[in-house]
């Protein structure tokens, strides 16, 4: 059997004219909405049709629903004298065709009266169609249906919702869903009135409803109330119709054993992966990752429930789908795997806390259970849950700079990696977000390519402990509030207002003597460096020292396993470079920061674990001191106070005879510098 976009690209586009140029602007439709309306006047139908028609396939996704009310309107008006014209018999096609798409874009915003009449209207159109003898009729008829079951389905969960029916609905839904599914796959035909974009548009736009409705659809043997009575009960609920008679003849027609239909055999990742080779849209994408997660072991016990291993699975899946043209790192100015991965581990972070933010969440999930969007068809989410028009402009282009590689689509990403890689400091991504994405790309599940992930995720740990260091909110040991969108943040990928907890779902350990879960983030990430660099020691040895600098620079009690690490990182770069001006500044700061967390009572499990501890970092400041032929002694500090010279700027230690002296301040466990002129 041919693919789909084999089949596809044997469509022939529809010829258009200079009247029509594919730029869907609401201006141009708008302007064309206005011209059908004149052709009606003046009785130019089959101007009209023409106009529809060509409208039609040269904007293949047209996102305005008066348009296509332009257009039945327009059909409906065609004088029955014109039944001997060709295009006349093509009438049915357009609207249904245009039925089917106004409940694409109403589904979630049209009052209930006009959602029913709406789902009327395909019906009728339909029973038309079914009645024609041309196949594509045939095909779009069976589209049709597919959009009839799944928006009956939403109708229905709207209705629930506003509580105006005492019969439980979720019988009823879940059939709808399952007659979805019992549909046969429509493969699109080449004897067809739409070009191919309008095809695959249409088509790929079914495989999204096949797709929710298959992850919706619940299978159970527990046995059924009548089907069509408690459906047809509802679709009068909001009014009754002087044509209710003759409302619903597909729907009526149709009769119980309905319910016993084959649900299509189909692999939901299968027809996820059928459905973003014809379309990636970062919607149903994000959707599809989101989606509810079952509660395993594996995954209750997972560090962030925002991103559990099944999730991160999935990602790295969906990424190398779709991006498999793609190298896996790369440091150029090209698209990489890593940077759609990042991109998508960011999103779901996001929109994941923002709808933990929201009333609902209560209903679907408990703190100890994964982070999830609600099981909801996509249309009925709240517009804030959804991706931005600049998310989806960045998703957008890095698609199509896979399939195309044009300068063009080059230079319009350049700005949008270099957030993605965090180097982007007029669009800075919060710190919180960015430790989490640190976080869970330091943990991908990969077959293959871990060392360069780690490596990636090396420096976004890097870039989200400098950020957090330097923010207000961490240095004034406040907890994140919620912040109204800057003008500077309009260009911004993920913007610091969309939430306030950025740690809602993770796990980590708020130790005591930290004040709250940025401290114990900022230990996590400082303590996972250290050791990277332990086995991958840094090109440049100031690297190391801004480390030290910002465990050393923080108002409150160092922790011991940091300083252990601190340590053991500056005897590992005294072996690698004994040479370089840096190390005494650097061995100086290590024992600074071990002998200040040598003060700190331990509060470990047992003492065992605190002794060990504690002995672990005496003989680091002892090999240490060695190192730099230090003596040791006891009861005093275990370096003279003017053993190091150097600025804030280490890269001038040489040049600035600046002395600094330490004055130790016990009851900060730290020690603070003072210059000497």
């Amino acid at each position: 059997m041919p693919s789909v976009k084999a089949l596809f690209e044997k469509i022939d586009k529809q010829p258009l004219n200079s009247m029509t140029a594919d730029d869907p602007s609401p201006m141009v439709i708008g302007q064309r909405i206005s011209t059908l309306k004149s052709h009606i006047s003046h009785g130019y139908f089959k101007e009209g049709f023409d106009l529809c028609l060509q409208t039609i396939n040269g904007v293949p996704c047209i996102d305005r629903a008066a348009w296509f009310k332009a257009v039945l309107d327009f059909s409906s008006l065609v004088p029955a004298s014109f039944h001997k014209s060709a295009w006349y018999d093509q009438l049915n096609s357009l609207r249904g065709f245009a039925a089917a798409e106004i409940l694409r874009l109403t589904a979630q915003t049209a009052c209930l009266s006009d959602f029913r009449s709406n789902l009327a209207h395909l019906d009728d159109q339909i029973i038309n169609l079914l009645g024609s003898a041309h196949p594509h009729d045939r095909e779009l008829a069976n589209e049709m249906q597919l959009r009839l079951f799944f928006y009956l389905a939403v109708y229905l969960q709207r209705l629930t919702k506003k509580k105006r029916l005492p019969t439980n609905l979720d019988a009823v839904i879940n059939t709808c869903f399952q007659c979805a599914l019992s549909l046969k796959k429509t493969l699109p035909s080449v004897d067809t009135l739409f070009s191919r974009p309008t095809w695959e548009h249409f088509y790929s736009d079914g495989l999204a409803l096949r797709l929710q409705s298959a992850l919706l659809y619940s299978n159970s043997d527990d046995p059924q109330p009548p089907w069509k009575s408690i459906l047809l009960e509802a679709l009068y609920q909001e009014h009754v119709s002087t044509d209710a008679k003759v409302e619903f003849q597909f729907l009526r027609g149709l009769d119980e054993s309905i319910k016993s239909r084959d649900v299509c055999a189909s692999n939901t990742e299968e027809m996820f992966f059928q459905l973003i080779d014809c379309k990636p849209d970062l919607s149903i994408i994000l959707w599809y990752i989101l989606r509810p997660v079952a509660a395993g072991s594996d995954v209750t016990k997972s560090f962030d429930l925002v991103l559990p291993e099944s999730r991160l699975k999935a990602i790295i899946r969906v990424v190398a789908r779709i991006f498999r043209e793609a190298p896996f790192l790369t440091d150029a100015s090209e698209v990489c795997q890593l940077d759609a991965i990042v991109f998508l581990l960011a999103l779901s972070i996001s929109y994941l806390i923002r709808y933990a933010s929201s009333s609902d969440v209560l209903k679907y999930q408990s703190p100890k259970t994964p982070s999830s969007w609600p099981p909801a068809p996509l249309c009925l989410l709240n517009s804030r849950l959804l991706p931005s028009g600049l998310q989806c402009q960045c998703w957008n282009n890095m698609c199509t700079y896979v399939k195309n590689k044009s300068a063009a689509s080059q230079s319009s990403l350049t700005h949008f990696l270099d957030q993605l890689r965090f180097v982007a400091p007029n669009h800075a991504t919060s710190p919180r977000l960015t430790l989490r994405v640190a976080w869970a790309t330091s943990h991908l599940p990969l077959d293959s390519g871990s060392d360069e992930s780690t490596s990636w995720a090396a420096r976004i740990w890097e870039a989200g402990l400098a950020a957090l260091v330097q923010d207000p909110e961490f240095v004034q040991k406040n907890s994140p509030a919620l912040s109204i969108g800057k003008k500077s943040e309009r260009n911004t990928l993920f913007p610091t207002e969309l939430n306030s907890n950025w740690w809602y779902g993770s796990h980590v350990e708020v130790s005591p003597g930290m004040i709250n879960e940025d401290h114990a983030w900022f230990y996590l990430g400082w303590r996972w460096l250290a050791l990277y660099w332990l086995e991958h020691p840094p090109a440049k040895l100031e690297t190391v020292l801004n480390h030290l600098h910002h465990l050393e620079g923080q108002q409150f009690p160092i922790d011991p396993e940091c300083a252990l690490l601190a340590g053991k990182l500056v005897n590992k770069n005294v072996v690698l470079d004994s040479s370089s001006a840096v190390l005494k500044p650097l061995g100086c700061l290590a024992l600074t920061i071990m002998d200040a967390a040598s003060k700190v009572p331990l509060k470990l499990a047992t003492s065992e674990e605190s002794s060990k501890l504690t002995k672990a970092i005496t003989d680091e400041i002892a090999s240490l001191q060695a190192n730099f032929g230090l003596p040791s002694t006891s009861g005093e500090p275990r370096f003279p106070p003017t053993l190091c010279l150097f600025n804030n700027d280490c890269s001038i230690f040489a040049d600035f005879p600046c002395v600094f002296v330490f004055v130790l301040q016990p009851e900060m466990y730290s020690v603070t510098f003072q210059k000497l002129f």
